[in-house]
């Protein structure tokens, strides 16, 4: 009798056991079964707009160019002179060295894309310049002004623009007038107020400086400054 009752109790003993770890296994799998949910009902991934990939897109391709015309200038014989070779060009004159304008021009003008002087755009450029000059000369702004009329005073013995003027204050009259050129001369006429003024060469040292500015000091007249 003792042993079927403990027969029975160990019975038991197995039957609590297996209902425990049941539930033990239960509960582990809510945890699993939340984060799913979770991860199903999380907020969704963000999309880039197409305007921004648009920009994203140009950005990189401007970025490739860079890369490639870095690559395309380091590989480019300019980049490539041997340390004798350069050392040898160190003992020439710059003034006797034209390639050296050459290879700037070239640098300068070069298309980056396609590795050369594209010189059929000249055509191009010219006639687009030719429209703008066009256009510019339709504008109002630059039709005459009206009630006013210009003549034309000298110096007429030089060639090239007339930038600086100005009225001699030794001259009681006023009429005494300084001219400069920007190419170079400095003329003075006595009287400006005559219908054809004679304009007088002052000696050949301006003759190639160029004068863009004429200032009289007002406290010593007798000074004046050309440059």
């Amino acid at each position: 009798m003792k042993l079927f009752l403990q027969c029975i109790i160990f019975f038991c003993f197995l039957i609590t056991a297996g209902c425990q770890s049941t539930e033990e296994s239960v509960v582990k799998k809510k945890p699993d079964q939340s984060s799913e949910k979770i991860i199903k009902t999380g907020a969704p991934k963000k999309t880039t707009p197409p305007a921004k990939k648009q920009i994203l897109s140009k950005i990189d391709s401007i970025e490739q160019l860079k890369e490639d015309w870095t690559t395309w200038v380091r590989q480019h014989p300019y980049s490539n002179r041997s340390a004798a070779f350069i050392e040898n060009l160190k003992n020439i004159p710059k003034t006797d060295r034209p390639d050296l304008a050459m290879e700037q021009e070239f640098m300068k003008t070069v298309d980056p894309v396609l590795k050369r002087i594209p010189r059929e755009r000249l055509e191009t450029a010219e006639k687009y310049m030719q429209e703008l000059i066009a256009e510019k000369a339709t504008v109002e702004v630059n039709a005459a002004i009206a009630g006013v009329s210009w003549r034309e005073r000298g110096p007429t013995n030089i060639a090239g623009r007339t930038r600086a003027i100005a009225w001699d204050l030794n001259d009681g009259t006023r009429k005494k007038v300084w001219a400069g050129g920007v190419n170079g001369g400095l003329w003075y006429t006595n009287d400006i107020t005559a219908s054809v003024p004679t304009w007088v060469h002052v000696d050949g040292f301006w003759d190639n400086i160029a004068i863009s500015t004429i200032a009289i000091d007002p406290a010593t007249p007798n000074n004046i400054y050309v440059g």
